[in-house]
């Protein structure tokens, strides 16, 4: 790769500016509230263990929904192909309160699922459960698109040579595909994982906003700023820093098992 010239630096300048002074103005800002003696509020630890557990979970769950669809589009044509890639990016163009409304309508009490999970006593909304079930919603388009770059860019030669090797599809999908695909999947994995940390609209809609079983940090940052702004500042750095370490952390995994 050939240096930065200066004006590729100029041209760069406007996007990183737009995205630090936001950063930059929440941290700054929250220095005279001394945010760190928040830490041990309980608000805030329970917002920031439901928020990573959700998120793993969520994430999880994406993985093993999305990557098989992923490889699907990547490599056959079928009927109705177009529109299911229009339906599977139907959650990130979406405004997340109107998918929280959506997944309320139907798994709520008077929902058409709803109704039948309640014959048997199953409740999901106002849950940790409505909570996985939103990011699971808005994460997983972002892996699937994420990991059908990475089985597209792979020669079909790849899996020609598996089957006259005797292995059946599944064999080869496990076997060759997947592993090859790790980069791009796990580059999914990152943006999924940190789209849950951030998820707000989703969640509040479908999950509620209840401590310790629905108020993710997003959330825990609108309800406190209506009673108690520090507390808001110091969830919103908590909540900023959590993001920013996984991303990197995230970032240094995934460059590890490129190499």
């Amino acid at each position: 790769m050939r240096p930065l010239s200066r004006f590729w630096v100029l041209a760069l300048s406007p996007f990183v500016l737009l995205v630090l002074l936001p950063v930059l103005g929440l941290f700054i800002t929250s220095l005279p509230f001394e945010p760190w003696i928040y830490l041990n509020h309980d608000v805030v630890q329970k917002a920031v263990l439901l928020t990573l557990k959700t998120s793993l979970i969520a994430t999880l769950i994406a993985w093993g929904i999305g990557v098989p669809v992923a490889y699907i589009l990547a490599r056959f044509h079928f009927p109705g192909k177009k529109s299911l890639e229009i339906v599977i990016d139907l959650p990130t163009t979406m405004p997340p309160v109107v998918i929280g409304l959506g997944l309320l309508l139907i798994f709520g009490q008077f929902g058409w699922l709803g109704q039948f999970l309640n014959i048997f006593g199953l409740r999901i909304p106002l849950t940790t459960t409505a909570v996985v079930i939103a990011l699971v919603f808005r994460a997983t388009p972002l892996l699937i698109r994420a990991s059908r770059a990475g089985f597209e860019s792979i020669p079909i030669l790849y899996e020609q040579a598996a089957s006259s090797g005797g292995m059946n599809e599944w064999q080869c999908f496990r076997k060759i595909m997947i592993p090859m695909a790790r980069p791009a999947w796990m580059a999914g994995i990152t943006l999924a994982f940190t789209l849950c940390l951030a998820e707000f609209g989703a969640t509040l809609m479908f999950a509620g906003n209840i401590p310790g079983v629905s108020q993710t940090l997003p959330v825990a940052v609108m309800s406190a700023m209506e009673s108690d702004l520090p507390l808001a500042i110091c969830i919103a750095v908590v909540s900023m820093s959590l993001s920013i370490l996984s991303l990197a952390g995230l970032r240094y995994v995934e460059q590890r098992w490129r190499s």
